[in-house]
């Protein structure tokens, strides 16, 4: 009996032995599988909010970019440089704006600017909250040039999570206002905003004439312009050239110069672009010649027959008929075998060909004692001026 109780006392020991040593071994195993559950977690947290640190501190150390835009004028207009720097800046930031143009009279800007400016110099934005076009025109008498060049601004960039509750405070005050104001006040706004977002930029189509293009001193031409009906927003018109100052969108200006050579530009501009056009106009000195004003040579070589003779005659004799000398026009009967000049004693053969339309004043001196010579009734002079002769004018040449 002694050896069975034994025997069964052992048995019991052994398994509840056992049984400790599982419990125990479980016990440890769900242990170390909590805090590894719990752990993980965090540890996964802290190396992502580690990386987003990392990133946010990155910085970049890029060099300002520049853009240049150069137009070559084209047959003798002028030539322009416009430099930005940079060219694209953050919101509230500013850029600077440099130019040069070449053989350049005047100076105009459009667009993001405006006003007459110096063919050589710099200017700053100021703070910028949208891109920003920026347009220079320079003319001379040959003609204008245009250059633009855009300045970008970045978008504003905002955190997914700002973004969300700025998102969630929107829609709660607009459901707020909604119900104070029964949504009117809402709509109205909302209205709005949308019209004007939708407007849509059009750059302006210049039309520019002159009527005639070729005028006589003391008479008018007419200057037209207009511009095409869609353009938007309101453009802004500079002339140039042979007139200067701010134009209306459209007009027309009678004009009536002295004699010369005459270019009128007109340059107008608004945020999408700029048109530029010139007319030319040729004013024609009106000739006084045979009312009073002196005579070129071409004119008196136009009146060159026996019927329609004019000739040129410096005399030297008491004192000469003027620096110059005079135009005189001869009657036909003055000619021919018994005309009254080859009438006179000695006188020699006088022919339309050879004297009408001509200066004489060598032959006449020579044959005349310088004008003083008389005969047949009078100095040679008288003769000039009379027997159905007449003073004309002035001779304008030498």
């Amino acid at each position: 009996m002694k050896i069975k109780f034994k025997r069964v006392m052992t048995t019991k020991f052994i398994a509840g032995f056992s049984l400790g040593i599982s419990l125990l071994g479980m016990s440890a195993i769900l242990v170390i599988g909590y805090f590894q559950i719990h752990h993980d977690p965090l540890s996964n947290q802290d190396e992502s909010s580690s990386e987003t640190s990392q990133e946010d501190t990155k910085t970049t150390d890029a060099e300002p970019e520049t853009t240049v835009k150069t137009v070559a004028g084209e047959n003798g207009a002028p030539s322009i440089v416009l430099e930005l720097t940079p060219d694209t800046v953050a919101p509230g930031e500013s850029a600077t704006l440099n130019w040069e143009a070449k053989d350049a009279d005047v100076c105009a800007a459009s667009g993001a600017w405006s006003g007459v400016k110096n063919t050589v110099g710099n200017q700053d934005t100021g703070a910028l909250e949208a891109a920003k076009t920026y347009t220079l025109t320079c003319t001379n008498s040959a003609g204008s040039t245009t250059v633009s060049a855009k300045i970008k601004v970045e978008e504003k960039t905002t955190s997914s999570t700002n973004s969300t509750s700025s998102s969630s405070s929107s829609s709660s005050s607009s459901s707020s206002s909604s119900s104070s104001s029964g949504g009117t006040s809402s709509g109205s706004t909302g209205g709005t905003s949308g019209s004007t977002g939708g407007t849509t930029s059009v750059a302006p189509t210049l039309t520019l004439t002159i009527s005639p293009s070729s005028i006589s001193d003391g008479d008018t031409a007419s200057i037209s312009w207009s511009l095409n009906s869609n353009v938007s927003p309101a453009p802004t018109c500079t002339a140039s050239g042979s007139w200067s100052g701010s134009k209306s969108t459209s007009g027309n200006l009678n004009v009536s110069p002295s004699a010369g050579s005459y270019t009128y530009t007109l340059a107008c501009s608004n945020s999408a672009g700029t048109s530029t056009k010139s007319v030319n106009l040729t004013v024609n000195a009106v000739s006084t010649c045979g009312s009073g004003g002196s005579c070129t040579s071409a004119e008196v070589a136009a009146h060159n027959t026996q019927s329609d003779c004019w000739v040129i005659v410096k005399y030297t004799a008491s004192g000469g008929n003027g620096s110059n000398g005079q135009v005189y026009k001869l009657a036909s009967g003055f000619f021919g075998s018994s005309g009254s000049h080859n009438g006179l004693p000695s006188a020699p053969s006088l022919t339309a060909s050879t004297w009408c339309g001509k200066n004489i004043s060598s032959t006449f001196n020579s044959k005349h004692s310088g004008g003083s010579r008389s005969g047949g009734g009078g100095t040679a002079i008288w003769w000039l001026t009379n027997n159905g002769n007449s003073l004309i004018g002035e001779y304008a040449g030498s």
